[in-house]
């Protein structure tokens, strides 16, 4: 008899595990839908003008090939088909920080000149032509590192002054205390710091570099020109002192403890590996979060990420080997990835990855103790949700880390959270056709229709790779912007901002930006953002009235280079929900635009910054 309440007990916990999924879903909780046979079909009441849901489609394949999905939706009855479960939430225990040590030698005397190579052309990095000989001249010493200037360039006094002084005392214990030690390698007893002008003449000029670490140099076992065997990092001699030198020192400093860690976890049964790329960088540039809140080697490239994370591949094990290596884009995206990491399961994270001898997602899910694929759903719908304040993820790393806000200006790029596209399921999709989506990344689409009835959403991959459907109920109460960019016969142009559910947004900053920079020259203007405070040379007030619409003063987007540009918003709605619209402008040829979008030896690398 005492069975019996186990018993009765165990059918509620299954009846409630395998009982369907009742409308209305719970605003800004995460459902997984149901994917069978490459296809996730669900059904959506609507049943009120102001419903709203966030659909995230991602693929989670590491496979480097991309995959097209399409979208439809056709009017139905009544809803019948919910294949959703609520996405459990993750574990948040977080990671306890090891204990880390900096064991150096006493420094040895001094070498006044000392020879390095470096790869130059681009080629592949086991073939001795792709490496040049460079002159190191001992310029000045300070505690626990050494600096070199390539005989053949001249760095400024004043530069190299800031790194034996601010190197030692800014830099380097910050690192020491969250990642760990770069080991001496060569057993100098400092860290030698190169500075050289050929980080600027990197493959014919085409892939300058700020500064630049050697993973192979940590390697005793490798022969000259490949290894110099040497805990070493190289800036370019162009660097200028401030607090952009002091991030790429943490950067690159963060890449030195990575690599020589990696090479003292080898063994003779269980040879060293480096680290995969993205992950090596995603580490390297929260470094940079744990030196200061500079965001000057950070800001354009977030930037770049938004504003089209379906495009661009989280998970690459070899920048170099696809041509990805100064890819902004994927540099954003693993950063925030990182990021996000170590706010949810605290900076302990950081020593736990380095310390590995696993490489890549293996590492990462070690690390967490959860599935990467549960992680990357989080962290994917987290990205819009954060911005949007609908969720928000709590941060553990008490206060290690500058605070990040994707929907406010960060450093010199205005953000306004990941681009999005608007779909009215009652008149059709704004982009017709399949839509790419690359490895390892995801699409937001915001749902809504604006006439009531129930619809049946189907998402289909073209491949039989995976995917990933998450969806959320938006609040009801949460504005929705349309953002259109018009141009008159007089040739200027005018933003018009219209209102669709009835709720005021107060508008907090406005940007353009160039939509390929890449392609510009170095120096030339790429994006404008407008705050709060200089909203005024657009709007007498900025204030989208709720149900009604807002339009700018004119525009010439002086300065601008010719061709796309990308045009997005950000504003806050009376219940403290920020709503975003993005669209694109054509400055050489269109006339008018209104498409909206609202809310191993073989495997070494290079790691740059």
């Amino acid at each position: 008899m005492r069975s019996w309440p186990a018993l009765a007990l165990f059918v509620l916990v299954l009846y409630a595990r395998v009982s369907p999924v009742r409308h209305p879903l719970q605003p800004g909780r995460l459902y997984d839908v149901a994917v069978e046979s490459s296809t996730a079909t669900f059904d959506l009441p609507f049943r009120e003008q102001n419903e709203q849901y966030l659909l995230v489609v991602a693929n989670p394949s590491v496979l480097p090939e991309p995959q097209t999905v399409t979208f439809s939706a056709e009017p139905i009855d009544d809803v019948r088909l919910t294949p959703l479960s609520p996405v459990p939430s993750l574990n948040r225990a977080t990671a306890p920080s090891l204990p880390r040590s900096s064991v150096r030698s006493n420094p040895s005397p001094a070498i006044a000149q000392r020879e390095f190579w470096i790869p130059v052309t681009g080629g592949s990095l086991e073939n001795p032509a792709t490496y040049r000989r460079i002159v190191g001249k001992l310029a000045a010493e300070g505690r626990g590192v050494r600096v070199y200037v390539d005989r053949d360039d001249s760095v400024a006094n004043y530069t190299i002054a800031q790194i034996v002084r601010r190197f030692p005392v800014t830099v380097r214990p910050k690192i020491e205390k969250y990642l760990g030690t770069a080991r001496d390698i060569d057993g100098d007893g400092v860290l030698t710091v190169v500075l050289t002008g050929w980080l600027d003449r990197l493959e014919g000029g085409r892939a300058p570099l700020g500064g630049m670490v050697l993973p192979s140099d940590f390697r005793t076992d490798r022969p000259t020109p490949f290894s110099n065997r040497a805990d070493v990092l190289y800036l370019n001699a162009s660097v200028r002192p401030g607090r952009h030198l002091e991030t790429l020192l943490a950067h690159e400093l963060a890449h030195a403890v990575v690599a020589s860690n990696r090479v003292a976890a080898g063994s003779y049964f269980f040879p060293a590996t480096e680290e995969q790329s993205w992950l090596n960088e995603g580490m390297a540039h929260v470094a940079e979060n744990l030196q200061s809140d500079n965001w000057s080697n950070l800001d354009y490239r977030v930037a770049r990420f938004l504003a089209a994370p379906h495009a661009t591949p989280l998970v690459v094990a070899n920048y170099h080997d696809v041509g990805l290596w100064r890819d902004s884009a994927t540099r954003g995206a693993t950063y925030l990835f990182v990021r996000w990491c170590v706010d949810h399961f605290g900076v302990g994270l950081l020593p736990r990855l380095v310390d590995s001898r696993l490489t890549g997602v293996a590492n990462v899910e070690a690390a967490t103790r959860s599935r990467f694929d549960r992680l990357y759903r989080h962290f994917a719908a987290g990205l819009f949700l954060d911005t949007a304040g609908v969720h928000v993820t709590v941060a553990t790393n008490e206060k290690v880390l500058p605070p990040l806000d994707l929907g406010k200006p960060l450093g010199a790029a205005g953000l306004c959270g990941p681009c999005f596209d608007a779909w009215d399921v009652s008149r059709g999709w704004t982009t017709p056709g399949p839509m790419p989506l690359a490895s390892v990344a995801a699409r937001h689409i915001v749902l809504s229709a604006s006439h009531s009835g129930a619809r049946r959403i189907s998402v289909r991959a073209a491949s039989a790779s995976p995917l990933q459907v998450t969806l959320v109920r938006m609040p009801p109460t949460m504005a929705r912007l349309n953002l259109a960019v018009t141009r008159s016969p007089q040739g200027a142009w005018e933003i018009r901002l219209a209102e669709q559910v009835g709720v005021d947004v107060q508008l907090s900053h406005v940007v353009w930006e160039t939509d390929e920079p890449e392609r510009l020259p170095p120096g030339a203007p790429t994006a404008v953002c407008l705050t709060e405070q200089r909203l005024s040379e657009l709007f007498d007030d900025p204030l989208v009235p709720g149900s009604g619409t807002l339009v700018s003063r004119p525009i010439r987007f002086t300065g601008m280079p010719r061709g796309r540009l990308v045009v997005r918003t950000m504003g806050t709605d009376s219940d403290g929900h920020r709503v975003a619209a993005w669209t694109r402008v054509d400055l050489g040829r269109s006339r008018e635009l209104a498409t909206t979008r609202s809310q191993s030896d073989s495997e070494a690398r290079i790691s740059g910054t």
